[in-house]
């Protein structure tokens, strides 16, 4: 299966290049797809929280404010599938797969010396909107492209979809907000081995 995470790796390559190289996001975390996952502290209540995985084990990209900056991908719903027509007589077996993401961006006004709703921006122009064909040698994915849909700058809002059991610790230097977009891959099925999935 073409994996999302290989693309979102591809993906932030490309923002760092254009924009979080800057000097001013320096020491910053940007971390790939994440994934929700909950510990009970006590019989009574559960914590909610994102972890990255590197070489297989849990790595929290939660809200450090020892970081100028934390990114972050999740899935936020389940992928659609859609069949690409056919040229030239040619057998249909392309199918291109849709999948609902956001990017969760954690800054520090004071070091990044930026508003939430410019930083917004600044990644909104610099977001791709195809990976090239070059770099996606070795994923399966014949085409992978990005469409922005919408954001969300309410950090209570963003806190709210991430975190469960856990105080809301966000200070009047720091702010929360979330890029929503669709992430598109277009693959061949007879050039993904199923058994290299397992």
């Amino acid at each position: 299966m073409p994996s999302i995470d290989k693309i979102i790796a591809l993906l932030n390559a490309y923002w760092t290049t254009a924009l979080f190289s800057h000097a001013r996001f320096a020491n910053g975390l940007i971390g790939g797809l994440a994934h929700i996952v909950t510990a009970s502290e006590n019989e009574n209540a559960d914590t909610q929280f994102p972890v990255i995985y590197r070489d297989g084990e849990p790595f929290s990209v939660g809200l450090d404010d020892t970081f100028p900056l934390i990114v972050y991908h999740r899935q936020t719903g389940d992928a659609r599938y859609e069949k690409i027509e056919a040229q030239f007589g040619d057998e249909n077996d392309n199918l291109k797969r849709v999948v609902p993401m956001k990017m969760v961006v954690f800054g520090r006004r004071s070091i990044l010396g930026l508003t939430p709703e410019e930083l917004e921006t600044m990644i909104i122009l610099a977001s791709p909107t195809n990976v090239s064909p070059s770099d996606l040698v070795g994923t399966n994915v014949d085409h992978a492209g990005i469409e922005i849909e919408n954001s969300d700058l309410v950090d209570r809002n963003v806190f709210g979809e991430e975190y469960r059991g856990i105080e809301y610790p966000i200070g009047p230097d720091e702010f929360l907000f979330k890029i929503e977009y669709s992430l598109a891959m277009q693959f061949r099925k007879h050039c993904v081995n199923v058994c290299d999935c397992l």
